[in-house]
């Protein structure tokens, strides 16, 4: 099965939720796989959790350029869209080789010295003050999350997702979604 380097990832904006029924929504595959497929953004099942990209994929994107190179049907071997559903037992750290330096959410100083992203919370060097490590701007090329939607073959910038995906992301997870562009190392 191919597999990109080149990858568009949309994650909820809050790790935790407070109370049982959020927890039960943000926890739950089937609830955003179901929210996907009712959009028609998924189609087939190619394994566990990776999908053939459904009927609405294109319109549910705001692709930027005047005419987007993008292949939809899988090919052996060759580069098309699928999307994936990533689900962790804990929030994890995501990011690729072209993460940028954090910056601060109080002061925006950069913070290169995280020893661990993962974290809960972190202090700045700058102007000391703590703060959730979620809230660090990488400038969407990392994020924390505990699941996300993995959208292979979109170069960094060449799409962003639409209002009504995020909507109804938002509606079926109780919380806003936010999107990062990911390149993996080729190697």
């Amino acid at each position: 099965m191919w597999h990109s380097p080149y990858k568009l990832y949309l994650y909820p904006e809050t790790i935790k939720q407070s109370t049982d029924e959020n927890e039960k929504a943000i926890g739950d595959f089937s609830s955003i796989s179901k929210t996907l497929k009712e959009l028609d953004f998924i189609g087939t099942k190619q394994g566990e959790r990776r999908y053939t990209t459904g009927k609405n994929f294109v319109s549910l994107l705001t692709f930027m350029g005047c005419s987007p190179n993008i292949e939809l049907e899988p090919q052996e071997n060759k580069p098309y869209c699928y999307i994936e559903i990533i689900i962790e037992k804990e929030a994890k750290f995501f990011s690729g080789i072209n993460i940028k330096a954090a910056t601060c959410p109080e002061c925006k100083a950069k913070i290169t010295d995280i020893a661990n992203p993962a974290v809960e919370n972190s202090v700045c060097t700058n102007c000391k003050k703590t703060f959730k490590t979620n809230r660090l701007n990488w400038r969407k090329t990392a994020f924390i999350a505990q699941y996300c939607i993995v959208i292979g073959n979109i170069y960094e910038s060449e799409a962003i997702p639409n209002d009504q995906l995020l909507d109804a992301l938002k509606a079926t997870s109780l919380t806003e979604w936010r999107y990062a562009y990911i390149r993996e190392d080729g190697n």
